[in-house]
């Protein structure tokens, strides 16, 4: 029997939109929960695969993906407002101007499906423990880089440093072969407290490629 498609809402920054606009970010991770709370830190869960779902197990507990399944979409929420020049039938993206004009943005969290412009569909969906992210992973969270001394040379952001206002931002500029994964730690940290990362939750690690939605 074959699963139906279904849709998901998903919040993502304004820095995290602009790398799926931009096509840097194709994966993202979110923290397993488990009847609100963090599963506990030992073996790799079992899995199951059940009418093309995938199911975890945590001891006896059945936990499933909230963010969906390979073959569902997950439409966007980002920060926005309403368009008054169109009297509020379109909408402006946050993620589209560097700076504010005409009124407060929306937090993503308050965006209506029919505003939403980004579509993506899932690939692919496992489990792992968020210090086991590859530095090929980490590049696919969608990190920031710039030029540093001739090619091949490249700096990845420090996210919990702020940008200066000619927009020169800090980073990591050592060729120590673990420059995407330093940063994705301070974008992780940024996200979810400095903290966080010393946790080393399992997180759900959700593949996807930028879709047109019918």
């Amino acid at each position: 029997m074959k699963r139906e498609i279904k849709d998901h809402p998903i919040l993502f920054s304004t820095p995290m939109v602009q790398a799926i606009l931009e096509g840097r970010k194709t994966q993202t991770r979110r923290v397993v929960k488990i009847d609100g709370m963090l599963p506990y830190t030992g073996n790799k869960p079992l899995i199951t695969h059940e009418c093309g779902s995938i199911y975890y197990f945590w001891g006896h507990k059945e936990v499933k993906c909230p963010y969906g399944q390979p073959g569902d979409v997950l439409w966007v929420r980002e920060s926005f407002k309403w368009d008054v020049f169109t009297g509020g039938y379109s909408a402006l993206y946050k993620a589209d101007y560097k700076t504010n004009f005409g009124g407060k943005w929306k937090p993503s969290i308050h965006m209506p499906k029919s505003a939403c412009r980004l579509f993506l569909g899932i690939t692919n969906v496992r489990v792992e423990r968020l210090h086991d992210i590859s530095e090929d992973d980490a590049k696919a969270e969608g990190i920031q880089t710039k030029a540093y001394g001739s090619h091949p040379y490249f700096c990845t952001r420090d996210y919990l440093s702020k940008t200066n206002s000619d927009g020169f931002w800090p980073g990591f500029c050592a060729d120590t072969g673990d420059q995407y994964r330093s940063s994705f730690q301070t974008l992780w940290q940024s996200i979810n407290g400095e903290q966080s990362w010393n946790e080393n939750p399992w997180v759900w690690v959700i593949e996807f490629q930028r879709i047109e939605k019918e």
